[in-house]
């Protein structure tokens, strides 16, 4: 993991990029530690694959990361969390932002 994290602050984001990707594939609170801080590197690329690992991992904590990254400045990174968000599916993805209220439709 030691390499690994030391490629998080390579200058090439696309390095950053894969490591994140990796980290997601390992998964788990560590992973989920690691990927906090890139949730706000300068390249919207390196956020949405943070988004992309944080949606691989699913679990409880890397939900609430994701509805924080649905923040995001960047609209190529909200997308990739909405989308990730869908996959993961069920209440805790379907939590409205910045304490919006909801309305679902009747059938």
């Amino acid at each position: 993991m030691t390499g690994l994290l030391t490629a998080l602050e390579d200058e090439d984001d696309l390095v950053r990029g894969r490591v994140v990707e990796a980290l997601g594939k390992i998964g788990g609170n560590e992973a989920i530690a690691f990927l906090s801080p890139a949730m706000s590197d300068r390249d919207n690329y390196v956020r949405a694959r943070v988004g992309a690992a944080l949606g691989k991992i699913g679990d409880e904590e890397a939900v609430s990361k994701l509805l924080l990254l649905l923040e995001d400045r960047d609209y190529y990174v909200r997308g990739q969390v909405a989308e990730e968000l869908g996959k993961i599916g069920g209440d805790a993805a379907a939590q409205p932002r910045s304490g919006g209220s909801r309305t679902v439709a009747s059938p």
